[in-house]
């Protein structure tokens, strides 16, 4: 349902609207909440304090972990522009999975007397997370903040991050939230009494026509949000796949391996070979600056807003103004966006990227059989033989069960409606759009591609960015030694079929030698490349 709240004709500037107001945010550690972060402190200078809720861990306390948040390169811009802006940031020390955060009196105080936006980012983003601890994250969570924000004396903003697949069992998703079909209260009266095991065993039956228990329990949090936040000033922003940033505050920042980027990386590394999608349905991929700029805009927006008669929701995808078929991804091996990107960006790549598509399964399964599976047995046995630890076939079976908790989302079609989020951008003052940009209508995939290739290889998997001559020799290198694998195979089947002929057994014994002197070649040249 479209946001039908009525918005004053003389408004402040967003940047003026944080000035002087503090904020808090859950999750600051993870990808989209470090960017807000960073965004609120760049782009709104004039914030007061930011309230940074982090889970204190063995060897590190909720400061220092904050600490080591803030020497991220992403914060390298504000750094420049703003010295001291540490000394906005306030560490929170808490536990998402302990009631009421786990909060100590003296933080809960000072939430209660000096927040003014609220911005629940937290969440396990795990897509087969056990569904207790699921569960105690993404829903209760979420009641757990409601009940904070009811204490805190000048609150006027709440923005709740969702999912846009948080109602993925429909094909048609709009700006409202759904029923689940479950009893809210029996379940969770189901969840406090059976264990582990059990919950284990009941999990498909509680799933129905999900994927896995992260759609699941974020559209459990929705319904916590419309049952018990009357009264408050909250809205959900529901991103499709965040991916890396197209431009702010730099190009291709991305920080872990969820989503699209996990299969990117494992393209780029030559891991994943073989895939089952639809050729033509959208892979919605969101750039994470868009998601941060629409997150921020909510949370102004909800605060201006008078008259509120429905529950603001914004669905933050690309699909409904710039959507890219996945044949144009991934699929041609020639000029697709994927392939180009790492062709030009290599990766310090373990095997050379090839990737076999396929609309069926049976395919699929043949190819990531003979693509995937033997290249992977013949290199560790090439490891072995020149005295290191085989790596690639374990590599290659977390790739396929990666692969696996996606596969949901590559063979399937969504449509949202977006008007919320349409609105919004008219309702910002030039300056705001261009600075708070979430229209996803301006990415350029194919440049968009290149700087996530650079991205994935700089700030996730800490390689080199200048050694690209150096990586675009290994990668044909490897492609060579793939050749010869697969040559390795016929000449194996071809030696038990023949075993009496004596002119195979000669082109045996040349074909292994030529072989070990190529491995030989293979692992000083490999080492020159390091």
């Amino acid at each position: 349902m479209a946001d039908s709240q009525e918005i004053p004709v003389n408004v402040p500037s967003i940047a003026e609207f944080f000035s002087g107001k503090s904020v808090a945010i859950t999750g600051a550690t993870g990808f989209i909440g470090t960017c807000l972060v960073e965004k609120i402190l760049r782009c709104c200078p004039g914030v007061l304090k930011i309230f940074v809720f982090i889970r204190e861990k063995k060897d590190k306390s909720a400061t220092e972990r904050l600490a080591h948040l803030t020497q991220l390169q992403v914060f390298d811009t504000v750094r420049t522009q703003q010295p001291d802006f540490q000394l906005k940031l306030v560490a929170v020390p808490c536990d998402l999975e302990k009631e009421g955060f786990d909060l100590s009196e003296e933080s809960q105080t000072q939430i209660q007397n000096e927040v003014n936006i609220f911005i629940h980012s937290a969440a396990t983003l795990r897509f087969n997370e056990h569904i207790r601890l699921s569960y105690q994250i993404n829903t209760l969570g979420v009641r757990t903040m409601l009940k904070l924000c009811r204490t805190i004396k000048n609150l006027v903003s709440i923005v709740h991050i969702s999912t846009a697949y948080s109602f993925c069992d429909r094909k048609d998703i709009g700006e409202e939230v759904y029923k689940t079909g479950w009893n809210f209260n029996k379940l969770h009266d189901t969840m406090q009494w059976m264990n582990d095991d059990m919950l284990t065993k009941l999990t498909p039956d509680i799933l129905r026509d999900r994927p896995n228990t992260y759609t699941l329990t974020k559209a459990f949090g929705e319904e916590v949000i419309v049952k018990e936040g009357e009264g408050l000033p909250v809205c959900i922003v529901r991103p499709s796949i965040v991916g890396a940033t197209y431009s702010d505050p730099v190009a291709g920042w991305c920080s872990n391996f969820n989503g699209a980027t996990g299969l990117f990386i494992a393209y780029g590394k030559g891991l994943m070979r073989s895939l089952y999608v639809k050729r033509d349905i959208c892979m919605d991929i969101i750039p994470a600056d868009l998601v941060v700029n629409g997150t921020i805009a909510a949370a102004w927006r909800n605060a201006l807003s008078t008259h509120r008669k429905t529950l603001p929701i914004y669905n933050l995808v690309a699909s409904s103004s710039n959507p890219v078929l996945m044949r144009e991804w991934m699929l041609s091996n020639v000029d697709d966006i994927m392939t180009s990107s790492y062709t030009n960006y290599p990766l310090d790549a373990l095997m050379s990227p090839d990737l076999k598509v396929a609309s069926n399964k049976l395919m699929f399964r043949v190819f990531l059989f003979f693509k995937q599976y033997i290249p992977a047995y013949i290199f560790d046995a090439g490891l072995i033989l020149i005295g290191k630890k085989p790596q690639l076939l374990r590599w290659t079976q977390r790739v396929s069960g990666t692969i696996g908790v996606l596969q949901f989302f590559l063979t399937s079609q969504w449509n949202w409606s977006n008007n919320s989020i349409q609105k919004l951008q008219r309702e910002m003052n030039e300056q705001d759009r261009k600075q708070f940009n979430m229209d996803a209508a301006v990415v350029d995939w194919e440049q968009y591609m290149n700087n996530y290739a650079k991205g994935t290889k700089k700030f996730i998997l800490k390689e080199d960015p200048m050694n690209y001559p150096a990586a675009r020799r290994h990668v044909q290198r490897l492609r060579i030694l793939g050749y010869c694998s697969q040559l390795l195979v016929f000449m194996v089947v071809w030696r038990l079929l023949v075993p009496r002929s004596g002119i195979a057994k000669n082109l045996w014994h040349l074909f292994m030698s030529l072989w070990f002197k190529f491995l030989g070649f293979f692992q000083i040249s490999s080492t020159l490349h390091r």
